[in-house]
């Protein structure tokens, strides 16, 4: 995909300004500064933030957010505290879908928000099944990349190759089966590429919908991919090297395993739906492995402390 068309919105997700991050391009599904060329060596040891389910309006129906957005502002300050080396926010961004009359406001307040996070910590975006549909279209898709850039793509950081998804066109393809197509033909071509495999240190994959919570072969349901999407997907991450999966949409945290790669699903930073209360998750990645934990926001470390 060209530049006018690709345009990925880092750091903010929004509009650029002198006091935040500038806007990056990402060309071809490649995050421009953020690839392998910029990227690709070992760093040594560092730490990153996923959130997920920020779904600003969940609480209230649409009609007020002002809880959710005190919430994300939390998370913020923790983040500007902590100083990860990245933040992913997997998806469900705003509760209204595209077009909907509350939509543009919860967008508008979302980035006042979220922009708020320090220039020098880079944030990511994707989007899920809130930002797209539940059967997305082209036009909601569009609608989204208008906001946010593109709905998916790949960056390097520190030796590591990540890969950003759209998993509601796995979800449901009906409205648009040309792009599901297009992202499947260009995920499974770089899960086989055999130069940034024997390159990468780890490889991960972030996407909205778990591929499953707990089993590979569980049920499907409305938390997970169906089994005839999912277990190609899964074969082809793992011969591919990828060390985890992460993904939100579950509004709890789960957990499971396929052939030793991770599936990590990361309960709500907006209304969670289980045991925990709203928080983030802190991933260390170390050369040999990843270790990762849930913090609920009042429990989140002053300081995050390294092997």
């Amino acid at each position: 995909m060209k530049r006018h068309i690709s345009l990925l919105l880092l750091f903010i997700c929004s509009l650029s300004s002198s006091t935040f991050a500038s806007v990056e391009i990402a060309s071809d599904h490649q995050l421009s500064n953020y690839d392998i060329e910029h990227e690709g060596e070992w760093e040594g040891s560092f730490f990153f933030v996923q959130m997920a389910d920020c779904q600003i309006g969940m609480m209230d129906y649409n009609k007020s957010w002002l809880k959710e957005i005190e919430l994300i502002e939390k998370a913020v300050e923790i983040i500007n505290k902590i100083k990860p080396r990245y933040v992913i926010l997997c998806g469900d961004l705003t509760n209204a879908f595209p077009f909907e009359p509350s939509y543009k406001d919860q967008v508008a307040d979302y980035k006042r928000t979220i922009q708020k996070i320090d220039q020098n910590i880079p944030l990511l975006c994707l989007c899920g099944n809130h930002d797209v549909g539940n059967s997305p279209s082209r036009t909601t898709i569009q609608a989204y990349e208008d906001h946010f850039g593109s709905h998916y793509y790949s960056f390097w950081v520190s030796g590591t190759q990540n890969f950003v998804l759209n998993t509601s066109l796995y979800n449901d393809s009906s409205k648009a089966p040309e792009l599901l197509q297009e992202q499947n033909t260009w995920i499974h071509k770089e899960l086989a590429d055999e130069t940034s495999t024997n390159k990468a240190i780890h490889r991960f994959i972030f996407g909205h919908h778990p591929w499953f919570l707990h089993e590979p072969d569980e049920r499907e349901n409305y938390y997970n991919i169906k089994r005839s999407l999912r277990y190609p997907f899964l074969e082809a991450a793992q011969r591919g090297s990828i060390t985890a999966c992460f993904a939100g949409h579950f509004h709890q945290n789960a957990h499971g395993v396929y052939k030793g790669m991770e599936m990590i699903t990361t309960s709500a930073l907006g209304l969670p739906l289980g045991v925990d209360s709203s928080g983030l998750r802190i991933i260390k990645v170390y050369k040999d492995r990843i270790e990762h934990e849930f913090y609920e926001l009042d429990n989140i470390p002053q300081a995050i402390v390294m092997d």
